[in-house]
Formats: C-alpha cells, sequence, structure tokens
C-alpha cells in the first residue's frame, strides 16, 4: 500500500472548562478552503470527562459547530482562530 505523503494537520476544539474535547485529522489543503469560508463536515469522537462519544464538526464562513448525540451542541458558531491547530513536519 503506498504510503499518503499530504501535509496533514491536527484540529482540536475544548469546551466545558476543559473537560470536553475533540480532534479532526485534515490535509493541508482542506484547512486551508475551510480557512477561506468553504462548507466542510465531518463526524469524529469527542470526549468528556473520560468517557468517548460521537460528535460530527461543521465549518461554514470561518466558523465552526460540534455536536454530539442527540444533537446536543458542544460548540455553536465559534471562529476557527480559536482551534488548536497543529501541523505536521514536513
Amino acid at each position: 500500500m503506498a504510503m499518503d505523503n499530504r501535509p496533514m494537520i491536527d484540529i482540536t476544539a475544548d469546551w466545558g472548562g476543559d473537560d470536553g474535547y475533540s480532534t479532526i485529522r485534515m490535509r493541508r489543503s482542506i484547512w486551508r478552503k475551510i480557512q477561506e469560508g468553504a462548507y466542510h463536515e465531518r463526524g469524529a469522537y469527542s470526549w468528556y470527562e473520560g468517557k468517548r462519544y460521537p460528535c460530527r464538526w461543521v465549518f461554514s464562513e470561518g466558523m465552526v459547530s460540534i455536536t454530539g448525540p442527540d444533537d446536543e451542541d458542544y460548540l455553536v458558531e465559534e471562529p476557527i482562530g480559536e482551534l488548536i491547530v497543529e501541523e505536521d513536519e514536513d
């Protein structure tokens, strides 16, 4: 199987006094489009007080919202500048 050498980044959001968080991994090129205001949606997992839950990230117009099970709002239209972004070293 061929290795994927595309530049990747990890993006982390936290909430609830740092009791909850979720991290997603994506190509740097997708992140650039999000920074330009593109819509992007993906499923992930979140952690809250040591337990894992499914969640959905939605990016739109420079904002991010994250919802959990039963459409529970974790983050609602927060600026993407508030996210923790870690880039892979080239």
